[in-house]
């Protein structure tokens, strides 16, 4: 009995460990699962909060977007009026690791700040026309999209950023070497009571 569930145990952490998941967003009008989803959007120089912070995850055929006050771009991630950023976030609620992101209307004017949980943060774009992301397998339990090219970055009142999250690439994090550890005793308690008892 022993031997089944160490079995069993071994097969969870070994398919756990191998599989990366693909959790698509577009032509989706609720969340298909994966991490849980949240907003929020505001100034990116603190002066214009004002218009409100209240928003809305919105689901459309071409992924995640942000909804808020004001907004130009109900359906996308954006700047709205007067410089503001509205900020899209994937939390798991525990380590993951992250693989990559593809982007839906992605195009060479767009901006996004990436930034993780207790980890780093970095600026993509503009000038390339590339909508997928290789995040290197950064482990985090949340991550944060906000779009950052607005006023001044731009140099406009209104900002070019206007893209949507079509899909994410995760995988759980690997089982450390000392649960493989435990797994191999575990085996060796259940062969040494097998043999006892034939003794």
């Amino acid at each position: 009995m022993l031997r089944t569930f160490v079995s069993a145990l071994a097969g969870v952490f070994l398919a756990g460990a191998a599989s990366a998941a693909t959790v698509d967003y577009t032509n989706s009008q609720t969340n298909p699962g994966g991490p849980a989803l949240s907003c929020q959007v505001g100034s990116v120089n603190g002066i214009w909060d004002f218009l409100g912070t209240s928003c809305s995850v919105a689901y459309g055929n071409a992924g995640l977007g942000v909804t808020a006050t004001f907004d130009p771009r109900p359906t996308q991630i954006d700047g709205t009026l007067l410089g503001r950023a509205e900020r899209l976030i994937l939390d798991f609620g525990r380590d993951t690791v992250w693989n990559s992101i593809t982007f839906g209307l992605w195009d060479r004017n767009d901006d996004v700040q990436l930034s993780f949980a207790d980890g780093p943060s970095f600026i993509y774009g503009p000038g390339t026309s590339d909508n997928t992301i290789s995040l290197g397998g950064i482990v985090s339990r949340a991550l944060s999209i906000t779009a950052f090219g607005e006023f001044p970055q731009d140099g406009i009142l209104i900002g070019n950023d206007e893209f949507t999250v079509a899909s994410i690439d995760v995988a759980p994090v690997p089982l450390p070497a000392a649960g493989w550890m435990l797994i191999a005793g575990l085996g060796g308690i259940a062969t040494m009571r097998r043999r006892k008892r034939q003794a």
